[in-house]
Formats: structure tokens, sequence, C-alpha cells
């Protein structure tokens, strides 16, 4: 498994839960477009971006040759987005 296929399924995951929660809304039609339609289009852009990072020959290395060195700081810069985010969903 490289890192690019992974990157590929997360970007097929968010487009997937990007178009389940898009089509809450309705979509109109082509010349009066609804609240879903950009939503839509983009999610499917993503998840079409997503699927080429998986199925396209890939000759980097594995994820396992990885250096890891800087892994803590990653690990707190996403935590410190998750914070920020989960605090602006309780603080509505």
């Amino acid at each position: 498994m490289t890192p690019k296929r992974i990157a590929g399924a997360m970007l097929v995951a968010i487009g997937g839960l990007a178009l389940w929660e898009g089509l809450r809304f309705p979509f109109g039609t082509m010349a009066r477009p609804g609240p879903a339609y950009l939503p839509t289009v983009l999610s499917l852009v993503l998840i079409a971006a997503g699927i080429a990072l998986i199925v396209l020959r890939d000759r980097g290395p594995r994820l396992a040759a990885l250096d890891w060195s800087g892994g803590r700081h990653a690990a707190a810069i996403l935590g410190v987005c998750a914070f920020i985010a989960l605090n602006a969903c309780w603080m509505q």
C-alpha cells in the first residue's frame, strides 16, 4: 500500500460523504440548479480524482518505508484542527 493510494481512498470517502450529504437538498435542473447542484458536481470530481489516484500505477515508496519523524508534529496539528472544528460546533 502506498501513500498515494491511501490518499485516493480518503478522497473517495470524503467525496462520498459530501455527495450523500449534498443530495439531501433539492438538485434542481440544468436551467435552474438547486442548492445540491454544485456540491454534487464537486464531490463527483473529488471521487474521480480519488479513483484516479487509486487506479493509476504508482512508483512511489511503500508506506512502511516512509520516514515518520514528523508524525508527532502532524498529529498535534490535526488535534488542534479537530479541537477548533468541534469547538465551533459546540458554540452554535
